[in-house]
């Protein structure tokens, strides 16, 4: 993601801090609501939206343009190192 976004070395620390929050936050989030799919589902929506937020601040809007490009690529390879 550092190369194909480009990001500035100060970039690389704040997406990586982002990135390992959201990690961090669902989680928890999936460990507090385990037995609320409904609860679950509203708290995800609410950590996306957040850990989106503040991607964007991060990064210029190209890099943004290009990241949301990249997210379900980005994703998919979250899932699969959460299910090692």
């Amino acid at each position: 993601m550092t190369e194909q976004l480009k990001l500035r070395p100060d970039q690389q620390v704040h997406v990586r801090g982002i990135l390992s929050a959201t990690v961090d936050r669902v989680k928890e989030a999936q460990r507090k609501n385990a037995n609320n799919r409904t609860a679950l589902l509203t708290e995800l929506k609410q950590i996306n939206a957040s850990s989106e937020s503040q991607l964007k601040a991060a990064l210029t809007p190209e890099q943004y343009k290009q990241y949301q490009l990249k997210k379900r690529s980005m994703q998919e390879q979250m899932r699969a190192r959460q299910a090692q």
